[in-house]
């Protein structure tokens, strides 16, 4: 199990900084049809303080908790979703949208939670 911790991929640091990337990603760019400049790529291999972290999940929930004045989960995306997902009924609406970003927020909570518990083990020698 100690050499799940060797891994510089998937740490808590880089799960919630993906949430970040998606979250603004899904409900600015797919929804609002505004640009969000994303490297998805870069998520998953992002580092940086605790304070960083916590400014940049900051700013992405202040500035979803704005947007969601301008939301209507009933209208049409003025974005494009990915292609996969446009004739699904994640692509119906800002509804869709948001459910999936629910579902997305949702595992990763799980993931952080599953990460969490590993280093404590590893911290408790298990």
């Amino acid at each position: 199990m100690h050499e799940y911790f060797l891994l510089e991929r998937h740490s808590a640091y880089q799960i919630v900084i993906h949430c970040c990337g998606m979250l603004e990603w899904w409900t600015r760019a797919a929804i609002l049809g505004l640009e969000v400049k994303r490297d998805r790529d870069a998520e998953f291999v992002a580092t940086g303080t605790v304070a960083q972290l916590t400014a940049r999940a900051d700013d992405v929930r202040t500035r979803f908790l704005a947007d969601l004045a301008d939301i209507d989960p009933s209208a049409a995306l003025k974005g494009d979703p990915a292609p996969n997902y446009r004739e699904t009924p994640i692509g119906e609406s800002a509804g869709g949208v948001l459910m999936h970003v629910f579902e997305e927020l949702a595992q990763h909570h799980g993931h952080l939670d599953l990460t969490r518990d590993l280093v404590l083990a590893a911290r408790r020698g298990q």
